[in-house]
């Protein structure tokens, strides 16, 4: 498994308490409070999706994420063609 093709899940991109310009990527309503990259990991883990959850990477757009709330998630772009969308 090669994760350099997967793509990314930064937890800023579900984060309610971000901005759009802070990197939050879906609407407040469907958005949670502070997810983590271990939170992002179980539910994948429980959908059955193949991932690599790296715990030490920061978002680059958000600088407050390299201390406060580090990591990501990659997720096998194979997933994509089952069905499920980045969003």
């Amino acid at each position: 498994m090669d994760p350099a093709n997967f793509f990314c899940i930064y937890p800023s991109y579900l984060d309610s308490s971000k901005t759009v310009k802070q990197g939050r990527r879906i609407g407040v309503e469907k958005a949670v409070d502070t997810p983590t990259s271990q939170d992002l990991s179980d539910a994948l883990a429980s959908l059955n999706i193949r991932h690599v959850q790296q715990p030490h990477k920061g978002y680059s757009r958000d600088q407050t994420t390299l201390w406060d709330n580090p990591g990501r998630v990659r997720v096998d772009p194979a997933v994509l063609e089952s069905g499920y969308t980045k969003r």
